[in-house]
């Protein structure tokens, strides 16, 4: 059904697997990656798969540096009556200077100071001031187990944890920076902040299948929990802010004179969220036709704590709601299917953060979203197409301006956002040595059921109308393939100030190129290829919510993966 998305993790294959890869890429970036797997025990029950990844330097041709490390295992084992699959990791990435991000003065926007979205200035400019940082540390750890009962019936649990932490993050505040005026000078303050969070999961439930008439059944039913506490930081030992203040001008970067000065900071516990829910599924096969029908019942529980260098108290929003999903597969040939499906997801209510909003850290009203899908898909042996028309509705979250005050402002769930679109896809040999794939994409947004229509009509921000891309491959033989890809992405609308301000991002289009070839040296398969992102050196904005970020300049990348 619409928007389910099933991950399976790297296992073991029946060959055993030793490769080593080497990437070089930007000026300076450097990346090694290691990928170990081997079967064993008896018939091959067991399989252990090890992935590791170490970067440093400069990925990029503008100024910033990169370093980072992660390990990733998944063992699993197999036998008549069971499945087992376990997957831990641990990563850990740092990234200095490399600041892409802007936004606009909303206060400069109404006063008519700054009036349209500036150019895209040289993407290989520095807007980083001294000290930038972002370093981020995860893990997690995922059991999954299935369990044959007997009779057609299976008992199964799933479980798991993350931890994550952004342990420093040493950017602009908002982490952006904001364009005060049309000449492009840019304004903003240094900001520093730790935003841990801890996620749990847990899952069982049994799996029947069986037979009424010629239908086959294929029936779950499921109880699940999940719950998560986040923290966030305050500044300067509870309240002594004393960031400096930063500049420059989107010509000519950073302030060459720009200076340092963070403050200590501390964490306190700002969110905790819980869900409990039961899940009936039933899949159903009869001849060519498929169809799922289920029903998912939650509930949550979401409570915000407040800053203590503030005012506050504690604000908890208690909510429930059914979610129906359902889908229906027909294939008149072995080459075409005809599909639709409709189903819908619960949200325990979004807390307010923003230094400037009035009603900060309370919850805002739980919200639904419900999507819908109907297409068809073409496929042979050697290729693929999708022709799908949808249809996705989920609550509008707005920010509603205070004339007396411009930068304060008060967030709301105002209405729906409802996204229309059609989407054709396709992938697989068109002729003889060459390959072909792609996909265009129109999408229609807008603001729908808004109080007393105020904002009906409107588009929504940051999602562009039409989105494509388009390769061709072409293999001369089994050894060699040379690549070419456009990417073209439509005009954006963005909302600098206000729900009643629109603004447009301009449209752009990239090309990238690339080679492989797979060689041997002393018996050992070796796999080269050279890639050229942004080929053109095109400089661009990306749209975000309504904000931008800066194109990365054309960038080459060189690897060589080795099979051991």
């Amino acid at each position: 059904v619409a928007a389910v998305v099933n991950v399976d993790t790297k296992k073991a294959l029946d060959k055993p697997v030793l490769r080593y890869k080497q990437v070089f890429s930007g000026e300076s970036g450097l990346g090694e990656y290691l990928d170990i797997g081997k079967r064993f025990g008896k018939n091959d029950e067991w399989g252990v798969r090890v992935n590791t990844e170490i970067l440093n330097g400069n990925p990029g041709h503008y100024k910033a540096s990169k370093e980072g490390s992660s390990i990733f295992a998944n063992i699993d084992h197999q036998d008549a009556n069971s499945k087992s699959n376990l997957l831990v990791g641990y990563q850990y990435y740092e990234v200095d200077d490399g600041m892409r991000w802007f936004g606009f003065d909303a206060n400069n926007v109404k006063k008519g100071l700054l009036t349209h979205v500036p150019s895209a200035p040289n993407s290989k400019n520095n807007y980083s001031f001294p000290g930038m940082t972002k370093a981020s540390e995860g893990a997690l750890m995922v059991l999954n187990h299935e369990q044959v009962i007997g009779h057609g019936t299976k008992a199964f649990f799933n479980g798991g944890w993350t931890r994550s932490n952004l342990r420093k993050n040493i950017t602009g505040q908002g982490s952006r920076l904001y364009i005060l005026d049309d000449a492009g000078n840019y304004a903003g303050k240094y900001f520093t902040r730790r935003t841990p969070v801890h996620k749990y999961y847990v899952q069982t439930g049994i799996e029947n299948t069986f037979k009424t008439g010629e239908v086959e059944h294929d029936v779950v039913l499921a109880v699940d929990k999940s719950w998560s506490k986040s923290w966030t930081g305050v500044v300067g030992g509870y309240g002594l802010t004393n960031f400096k203040g930063l500049g420059g001008t989107l010509a000519g970067g950073v302030n060459p004179n720009e200076s340092v000065n963070i403050p200590t900071f501390s964490n306190f516990h700002n969110s905790t969220r819980t869900f409990w829910g039961v899940s009936l599924l039933d899949t159903m096969k009869l001849g060519k036709a498929q169809m799922m029908l289920g029903v998912h019942k939650h509930e949550s529980n979401a409570v915000t704590y407040p800053d203590p260098t503030k005012s506050g108290k504690v604000a908890s929003v208690k909510s429930s709601a059914v979610c129906p999903a359902y889908g229906f597969v027909y294939q008149p040939t072995d080459e075409v299917s005809i599909y639709a499906s409709h189903s819908e997801f619960f949200d325990a209510g979004s807390r307010v953060s923003g230094a400037n909003a009035y009603n900060a850290d309370e919850i805002l009203d739980p919200s639904k979203t419900k999507m819908d899908e109907i297409g068809v898909k073409y496929s042979n042996k050697n290729f693929l197409a999708t022709l799908a028309l949808f249809k996705n509705r989920e609550s509008s979250t707005l920010n509603v301006y205070d004339d007396k005050k411009p930068d304060w402002y008060w967030v709301t769930n105002d209405g729906e956002n409802e996204y229309k679109g059609i989407e054709l896809s396709i992938n697989g040999a068109i002729a003889d040595k060459w390959n072909a794939f792609g996909g265009l994409m129109y999408l229609d947004t807008e603001r729908v059921r808004t109080n007393k229509g105020t904002y009906d009509g409107y588009r929504v921000g940051g999602i562009p109308r039409f989105n494509a891309v388009a390769g061709l491959q072409y293999k001369p033989n089994n050894d060699l393939s040379i690549l070419a890809r456009a990417v073209y992405v439509g005009p954006t609308p963005i909302f600098p100030a206000s729900n009643a301000i629109e603004w447009e991002v301009p449209s752009y289009t990239t090309f990238d190129a690339g080679i492989n070839y797979k060689t041997q040296i002393n018996k050992m398969p070796v796999k080269l290829s050279a890639m050229c992102y942004n080929l053109t050196g095109k400089d661009y904005w990306i749209a975000y919510g309504s904000g931008l970020h800066l194109s990365s300049p054309r960038t080459f990348m060189l690897s060589a993966q080795f099979d051991l």
